[in-house]
């Protein structure tokens, strides 16, 4: 007997540099993708201000009643106001999203962690404590397939990224493949990626998919990526599992439209391959969103 779960996974809108145009069409979007799960990897907002706060809480509202889990990003902790950065940087997540800042949720047999990575120290890098890494060894072993998103990325496709990577992600690798982790998800550098962990780290024992968002909705986008976001269809028979990873770009039309799709299999609970690389999906090829 097979199980299908699908998630739309979101990051880095920065509310407040983008239009309500772009919002609009981006909740439909969502809304008609029929998804189980919504997934937001942080940098919500752009200055951690309360009508960024509030109008990411109206968005997160018009999805629905489709369940959202988010973490913060480094834009969502005050930057300026230093009084607050150091007493409470997460207010505006918790009291105006409504987030905690580290959540697992079980949906079947799909478990989500979701992981703060941020810190009122760090601007830009970001790190899993211990606190959070102690986290993984609570999965449960009903849980077939295990995602741990946070907002700072495990890979990046650019070496101009490299200062963006997780600070500790090697020496923290082998936590995830012990916790026998499944799928990585992260954003921040609003570059999507998806690929195996064995691409960046050598000697895995146990690779991994890590998948990036670039950003859904700001117009802080790069040259090559205009606004994106993945649509992640999960298909879990007995103990094997199918990963398809969907990439869906904005175009200039202002409709978000699938672009490239990336296939992963895992066969038994260990063994994590790419079924296919970054197959074009002969779609319009979008260009970089106004903004």
């Amino acid at each position: 007997m097979s199980e299908s779960f699908r998630i739309v996974h979101i990051s880095d809108p920065h509310f407040g540099t983008t239009t309500t145009e772009k919002i609009t069409v981006l909740s439909k979007t969502i809304r008609d993708l029929s998804a189980n799960l919504v997934v937001l990897s942080g940098d919500i907002t752009q200055r951690a201000r309360r009508e960024q706060f509030i109008a990411a809480r109206s968005f997160c509202d018009s999805l629905g009643s489709i369940p959202i889990m988010a973490v913060p990003g480094n834009h969502d902790i005050p930057l300026y106001n230093m009084l607050a950065r150091l007493l409470y940087p997460y207010f505006g997540f918790i009291h105006y999203l409504k987030f905690p800042l580290n959540e697992r949720k079980r949906f079947g047999a799909v478990e989500v962690l979701a992981l703060n990575s941020t810190g009122r120290f760090r601007v830009v890098q970001g790190e899993l404590h211990r606190r959070e890494l102690n986290k993984l060894t609570e999965f449960s072993p009903a849980a077939k397939f295990r995602i741990v998103m946070c907002h700072h990325p495990m890979d990046c496709p650019k070496g101009s990224d490299e200062k963006n990577i997780l600070k500790c992600a090697a020496n923290d690798l082998p936590r995830f493949e012990d916790a026998k982790v499944d799928l990585v998800l992260g954003g921040h550098i609003h570059d999507p990626l998806a690929r195996l962990s064995s691409m960046r780290y050598n000697g895995t024992h146990r690779p991994m998919p890590i998948v990036l968002a670039g950003t859904c909705l700001s117009s802080r986008t790069r040259s090559d990526a205009p606004n994106s976001f993945n649509l992640i269809d999960v298909c879990i028979k007995d103990d094997d599992v199918e990963l398809d990873v969907t990439r869906y770009d904005l175009t200039t039309q202002e409709t978000y439209v699938p672009l490239t799709e990336t296939q992963f299999q895992r066969k038994g609970r260990d063994q994590w391959l790419s079924k296919v690389k970054n197959e074009s999906l002969m779609l319009p090829q979008p260009t970089d969103a106004p903004g």
